[in-house]
């Protein structure tokens, strides 16, 4: 008797310390069903771009938290200024160098797509800009996750309804993060690519 109940402890303590199985972007299902594995390993290197720029701000390992940490304190911001420079992103070097190295690969056309503004008089171009591109695998993976998902699928009709990232749907996300699981790399790239677009302004008039 003695004998079965060693047993039964050393197999609860067994499969009780057993690790967790790690998250990536690699096994999410729903990328799975849109993008292919050369298209996820670029979206991976945006996660790990992103995630480097969130813990040297926040100064914590734990990526979940650090995320918190980090959307709380832009939440605190009062214009799109001010989170220009708490963000760390807009025309960064760092943010200049993915963004060439996702140009020569087809995930960059499955994501975003250019946006011009021009001069009044003149006609010439005065800035460029990102925007998602609502054709592309990218939007689809949104709606996907959209549809057990109410952030997201707000998150999609809006974009889709404005045709941009609109200054309404970034109060949205600033202040709307909390219930987002940032275990998840997806959401994490749903973050990544949200700022990075909507920070990508850029003008060229000299």
């Amino acid at each position: 008797m003695r004998n079965i109940f060693l047993y039964v402890v050393v197999v609860i303590t067994t499969f009780s310390c057993k690790p967790k199985p790690i998250i990536t972007i690699k096994n999410d299902h729903n990328v799975q069903k849109v993008f292919n594995s050369d298209e996820i390993t670029s979206l991976d290197m945006i996660i790990k771009y992103f995630d480097s720029v969130i813990i040297k701000n926040t100064k914590n390992w734990n990526i979940a938290q650090a995320y918190h940490d980090y959307f709380e304190n832009i939440s605190t911001t009062e214009s799109l200024q001010d989170i220009n420079a708490y963000v760390g992103l807009a025309n960064s070097n760092g943010t200049k160098a993915v963004i060439e190295k996702l140009k020569d690969r087809k995930v960059f056309n499955e994501i975003w797509k250019y946006s011009y503004g021009y001069q009044y008089k003149s006609g010439d171009t005065s800035s460029v800009q990102l925007s998602l591109n609502v054709q592309g695998k990218y939007f689809k993976l949104l709606k996907l996750i959209g549809k057990k998902n109410v952030f997201i699928k707000k998150y999609v009709n809006s974009v889709e309804s404005a045709g941009c990232i609109s200054p309404s749907l970034v109060a949205y996300v600033m202040k709307d993060y909390n219930d987002i699981d940032f275990q998840k790399p997806v959401n994490r790239l749903i973050m990544a690519v949200h700022y990075i677009t909507f920070l990508s302004t850029e003008s060229v008039v000299k």
